[in-house]
């Protein structure tokens, strides 16, 4: 029997503040019956960026959100890790700065040069086969997965899948999970460029953070004859702070200052937000029954936006902010799930 509806789980990247989407999944999964180690069946379709990416993969192969929570609770300093670099002497902030301007950081070699990055990859990596096993490809999830990547090679972006039949656009269903996870995740300065199958691969945030689009579309194909869409856009929180200089970096230049200000506050937010907002657009049309809802949080001045502070009052205040923007959207959500549980 052909499909009529089909469900869309959208996961957007942000790096630790994951930990915002997971606590809203767990509360979702509560409220909308469904079995948090088997959302692969509740949802049609899953797709993500980064540590969205990673979360999509976790949940495409059997994981709960409570199981990234834990996953996140457990390893996030050791992701996340100084290392030699002491705390004492550099905040996360001005870190981020020396290695923009390679002053510091771990360096390793790509394209015939050194660069730095805040973090290594290898605790990551640790997680992420635990999460996934060492040898599992992308075929061998039981959940039809969509991850993010940029190809630095050849300048191109990347959708990773399981789905087959959508080649050149959909491509590695017999790539290594854990690569792809690394690569969707490779954000610049924070982590290294990883390579896979002789090719460089950037985090997938630097074009499309949330793969809300990309997921309708690829969904209209899979299922032609559908004509209701259920679609989950989760993010990560939208940090709102304007563009200024802290002239306290006297050694920092201000260009280098606006480009941190990019990175954090336009390349990743920006089209994150205009894809939703296209998405909002979309469910217009009088053609199709589509119904969307999306969960995100909005940082409040004084309130940590970064994504990568590990540190467990972090972790809580996170999980106090999706939980507090959970209960202000109740009756948004309450009225997505019973849209969501017709079809």
């Amino acid at each position: 029997m052909a499909k009529q509806t089909v469900k869309i789980l959208n996961l957007q990247g942000g790096g630790i503040r994951g930990y915002m989407s997971a606590t809203f999944l767990a509360r979702f999964c509560t409220q909308a019956g469904i079995n948090p180690n088997q959302l692969y069946n509740a949802f049609d379709l899953i797709t993500g960026t980064s540590i969205g990416g990673i979360q999509a993969l976790g949940y495409a192969n059997g994981k709960s959100p409570s199981d990234l929570l834990g996953y996140m609770n457990a390893n996030a300093e050791t992701i996340f890790n100084y290392g030699s670099f002491e705390p004492y002497f550099l905040s996360r902030a001005e870190y981020q700065l020396a290695v923009t301007m390679a002053l510091s950081g771990y360096s390793y070699s790509a394209f015939g040069q050194t660069l730095y990055s805040m973090y290594q990859s290898t605790g990551l990596q640790t997680v992420l086969t635990d999460a996934l096993g060492s040898g599992t490809i992308l075929s061998a999830l039981p959940g039809k997965v969509i991850i993010t990547s940029w190809d630095a090679d050849e300048n191109l972006p990347i959708f990773f899948s399981n789905i087959t039949g959508f080649e050149p656009f959909l491509i590695g269903a017999s790539d290594n999970a854990v690569s792809v996870g690394l690569c969707t995740s490779a954000a610049p300065i924070y982590f290294p460029i990883q390579t896979m199958n002789g090719h460089k691969y950037i985090d997938g945030g630097v074009f499309q953070n949330n793969p809300v689009e990309t997921a309708f579309s690829v969904a209209r194909q899979l299922y032609p004859t559908a004509t209701r869409f259920c679609i989950l856009s989760v993010g990560t929180g939208m940090p709102t702070q304007p563009l200024s200089f802290d002239t306290s970096y006297t050694s920092a230049p201000y260009n280098v200052q606006f480009m941190s200000y990019l990175m954090n506050q336009v390349f990743i937010p920006g089209p994150q937000q205009a894809a939703q907002n296209q998405m909002a657009l979309d469910s217009l049309g009088i053609y199709d029954d589509i119904f969307t809802y999306q969960f995100q949080y909005q940082f409040q001045a004084g309130q940590d936006a970064s994504m990568d502070n590990p540190d467990s009052s972090n972790l809580t205040a996170l999980a106090g902010y999706a939980n507090a923007q959970y209960d202000t959207d109740a009756a948004q959500i309450a009225n997505f799930i019973e849209h969501f549980n017709i079809g």
